[in-house]
């Protein structure tokens, strides 16, 4: 699955050299925490994962266009699911406690694959390395470094700017996934009437350890 993950990242040759170093970084980091999550924290049971893989399939058979795409189960303690490129998704074990049905499953399931078809995992990280690497911050960046007074509230207050828009961009993204998302669960024989639950009751078990 870490090999999957590597080969989705491909990036254009008109970028700068430290743009491609950071971009690469980016690329072993993803490769690496996939093949860390099978290898040291895979769910291979006798029930579970058979069950989620049977769930799955039923998704996968609705819409040719999921056909590549694989799903693997973690025991990582977090109540969550996700599209980590590559055509992988992850699905965290302790996520399952919360959930009321089989409909709900699909649902969060469903709202990962749609992040997967529209290459939010690579949005994300070119959205970032293009706001950093923009001609207009860098220069921001510099003045800011040769000043003499109060560096590092100017710095803060750059930095609360990059992180602004870099929450829009995702809240964009997750928007997208819910309308895709739930298109596909629609194509599914389950109930599409859980989706918006199923997405609520994600973001209600997901927010509190994170503030």
């Amino acid at each position: 699955c870490g090999n999957r993950v590597g080969a989705s990242f491909v990036l254009s040759t008109d970028v700068s050299k430290s743009y491609k170093k950071d971009y690469s970084l980016y690329k072993e980091e993803s490769m690496d925490y996939v093949k860390g999550v099978v290898e040291y924290t895979g769910f291979l049971d006798t029930i579970l994962n058979p069950y989620v893989q049977g769930v799955f399939a039923k998704i996968i058979q609705s819409d040719p266009s999921l056909k590549d795409y694989k799903i693997v189960l973690s025991n990582v303690p977090m109540m969550n699911a996700a599209s980590v490129g590559g055509e992988v998704i992850i699905l965290y074990v302790p996520l399952l406690s919360r959930l009321s049905n089989e409909d709900q499953l699909v649902a969060i399931l469903c709202h990962e694959l749609a992040h997967g078809l529209l290459d939010h995992v690579q949005a994300s990280i070119r959205k970032k390395l293009d706001d950093y690497y923009n001609a207009d911050f860098q220069k921001e960046l510099k003045r800011i470094k040769k000043e003499e007074y109060n560096i590092d509230s100017k710095m803060t207050m750059l930095a609360r700017r990059f992180t602004v828009g870099t929450r829009y961009h995702d809240r964009s993204l997750e928007q997208q996934a819910d309308s895709l998302g739930y298109m596909l669960m629609c194509k599914t024989p389950f109930n599409a009437a859980e989706f918006p639950g199923a997405l609520a009751l994600l973001k209600r078990v997901d927010d509190p350890p994170f503030g």
